[in-house]
């Protein structure tokens, strides 16, 4: 009868587990973990005060009112069950909307959901205990910032529209922020870590109210839901008499594993995973579903599985001293299934990736030439899996290409343990190197013609390009004939180690196209980079294999450092200097497309220097800062300390996972240091609502440039 004591376990169920003594008696025991077994009245035993709904004011059907109409016909369905014999198939509708409705009422399920968000929450507010694991949580690093990170930011932006430039759009001010977040975490971390701790303690506090609401939403989407019966409908359901009294847990239900060694509420796991589903309709019956392949076997030991189901008690119509021992396992197995789910699912976002190990071929050399002077040497390289051509253009004779050619394939030999150079087909030493890069045949018409380094007071030296050799995509080297020779040098010279190193960095790359190659090619053959990708990633589309060569080849000349840093200290001047000009001629001019072209044309090769300056120390586990402070003064001057932290962090996360990386947009987000930079110079590209591409270049007034020093 419906009232404000409510049972979750309904007392004609409860009936068949009546303690056996003469009279009309209403008790039952009840075991609890941790406390002494006690006999209660099945009025007061699995009923809780208005465990279901509250009494209606209008005087209309509550939750409650509901579940006790039910009970009429659940009453009719569990006294054909119990009044059949023993080993006799029943109907599996009849067993499955009983098993359905009994399993899904119970206040086990509340008890299992509130230790698990309990378990989320504190789980949750430790990992915040971590930066790194908050970034991890928020999808600070994302390639598309999560839901959380943008209602966070839409919130921020709400509170700092009027103190920032008026008219910047919705998206854009979002693009600023996020990378302001990324770039100064710490910070952010500090300001919003109290807001989640206040968010946790609250979400703690309102999970009873949650986990009863959301409870009686279920039911009243269906006392026995379909879905669930159909799923039950489909095992072989007989009643079997126990020889033994089994007890009744607080759950009903029981799933059982194939071995019959252990089990979990019936609920947690799928129905096809299942093997045996038992309910017990009285101490002396049980309903037994199980697939028409199971053979699962519980006999003798159901009522440790049935106590290790319980979440709270287990009721029987007898108390021994077994059953006592049995009771200290009651809500064990199902609280650390939950536990363990939770556990599970804290542990991905807690995950640190670790640099991994690049593997290759052994190699072999064999030499022959083709004689003919000093114009044009060829020495034919053969290794286990490649073949490769050294060839000298104007700048050797045969002893000479033979020399240069064995201290190359020395080298590469000694680097095949750790790079796949599978896809290098030549080496080129030229003595005109403009020309030669002018001249070469790449097998395919390229968008832009191979040059090199347009840089003041910066000299190219070497280049891998990308060639089509027999319909294959290959890489060819071509290198400064100055640097062939001082490979075989005998004069003590600063240069040797420079020219070992250049050509390891140079074999890096050709490693590292490799890579890109047979990750992306299939993927992006057919495909055109997108307009945002043309203007801002191409540029400075180098920089990850900068980063990976200058790794690679950075024990080779430990110097080279120094000389990166001085390239990026000069290129930080040079691009003031350019991109200020171009800034203010835009205002007269009105050419956008020279302005990007400009800008992104010396941050490229800014970004690509910084991106050989980090892999290089990182590799040598030193500092990029130099004794006299130049470059920390640089960048504090610029405010771009945090992003260089940053620019770095960025770069490990994309070397660790070469070869593994899963969408090219981890190597296209990148462009977002190319915006970084371009804000300096007040130019805000962004995308709006629809997709398309927008640039926002606000009128800074008179530019006077600064006189350069005499």
């Amino acid at each position: 009868m419906a009232g404000r004591k409510q049972h979750y376990i309904p007392r004609m169920l409860l009936k068949g587990f009546l303690i056996k003594r003469k009279g009309n008696d209403t008790q039952a025991w009840v075991f609890k973990n941790g406390e002494k077994p006690y006999s209660g009245s099945i009025l007061d035993i699995a009923a809780k005060r208005f465990f279901y709904s509250d009494l209606t004011a209008d005087g209309s059907k509550s939750l409650d009112d509901r579940i006790t109409d039910y009970e009429i016909r659940l009453g009719s369905l569990l006294d054909q069950l119990r009044n059949t014999t023993d080993g006799e198939q029943v109907n599996s509708l009849v067993a499955a909307e009983v098993v359905a409705h009994l399993s899904i009422r119970g206040a086990y399920l509340r008890e299992i959901f509130s230790h698990g968000v309990r378990g989320l929450i504190e789980g949750a507010a430790s990992l915040l205990d971590d930066h790194e694991t908050t970034r991890a949580l928020l999808g600070v690093d994302d390639h598309e910032p999560n839901s959380i990170l943008l209602t966070v930011m839409d919130d921020a932006i709400d509170k700092i529209k009027g103190t920032i430039l008026d008219g910047l759009p919705m998206p854009l001010l979002r693009r600023l922020l996020i990378f302001m977040v990324r770039e100064d975490f710490n910070k952010f971390y500090a300001q919003t870590l109290p807001g989640f701790e206040s968010m946790f303690r609250q979400l703690e506090t309102a999970v009873p109210t949650m986990t009863r609401e959301g409870h009686a939403k279920a039911l009243n989407l269906g006392l026995a839901p379909d879905k669930r019966v159909s799923d039950l409908s489909s095992l072989c359901w007989r009643v079997h008499r126990c020889a033994e009294n089994v007890v009744l847990p607080d759950c009903v239900a029981i799933a059982i594993s194939e071995d019959g060694l252990t089990a979990q509420p019936y609920l947690l796991p799928d129905v096809s995973r299942v093997a045996t589903i038992v309910v017990p309709l009285t101490s002396k019956q049980v309903l037994v579903g199980q697939s028409l392949k199971s053979t699962s076997s519980y006999f003798g030991h159901f009522n440790k599985l049935a106590a290790s189901c319980s979440s709270t008690f287990f009721v029987s119509s007898e108390i021994s001293y077994e059953l006592e021992t049995l009771s200290r396992l009651v809500g064990g197995a199902t609280k650390e299934a939950i536990t363990d789910i939770v556990s599970e699912t804290l542990r991905r976002f807690d995950s640190r990736r670790s640099y991994k190990e690049l593997g290759g071929d052994s190699y072999t050399h064999e030499s022959e030439s083709d004689g003919g002077g000093d114009a044009g040497q060829v020495v034919c390289c053969s290794m286990s899996k490649v073949s490769y051509r050294v060839s000298f253009k104007g700048c050797a004779n045969q002893e000479e290409a033979e020399k240069i050619a064995a201290m190359v394939a020395a080298i590469v030999n000694d680097l095949s343990s750790s790079l796949d150079l599978g896809h290098l087909d030549e080496i080129m030493f030229a003595a005109d190197y403009e020309k030669q890069l002018r001249e070469l045949e790449r097998g395919f018409e390229p968008a832009t013609p191979l040059d090199t380094s347009s840089l003041d007071g910066v000299i190219g030296v070497a280049t891998s390009a990308l060639v089509v050799r027999e319909g294959k995509r290959k890489s060819c080297i071509v290198m400064r004939s100055w640097l062939g020779h001082e490979l075989i040098s005998e004069a003590e010279s600063d240069t040797h180690p420079t020219a070992a190193y250049v050509l390891t960095s140079m074999l890096s790359q050709v490693a590292f196209t490799a890579v890109l190659e047979s990750t992306f090619l299939s993927a992006t053959k057919n495909q055109e980079s997108s307009l945002w990708e043309s203007l801002f990633y191409a540029p400075m589309d180098g920089v990850p294999m900068a980063y990976y060569s200058a790794w690679m080849s950075a024990d080779i000349d430990p110097s080279a450092g120094g000389v990166y840093r001085e390239m990026v200290l000069d290129t930080f001047a040079q691009s003031k200097k350019i991109i200020e000009a171009e800034r203010i001629a835009y205002a007269t001019n009105e050419d956008l497309d020279r302005l990007l072209k400009e800008a992104t044309s010396i941050l490229g090769a800014l970004l690509l220097l910084i991106a050989k300056l980090l892999g290089h120390s990182d590799s040598r586990g030193e500092t990029i800062f130099d004794d006299e402070g130049k470059l920390l003064s640089t960048l504090t001057d610029l405010e771009l300390c945090g992003w260089i932290d940053l620019f770095g962090r960025d770069l490990r996360r994309t070397f660790s996972a070469s070869g593994n990386w899963s969408s090219i947009k981890e190597l296209t987000s990148l462009s977002s240091h190319m915006e970084r930079h371009l804000w300096r110079f007040f130019i805000f590209p962004w995308i709006n609502d629809e997709g398309r591409v927008r640039v926002e270049v606000p009128y800074m007034g008179s530019y006077e440039p600064e006189a350069e020093e005499e």
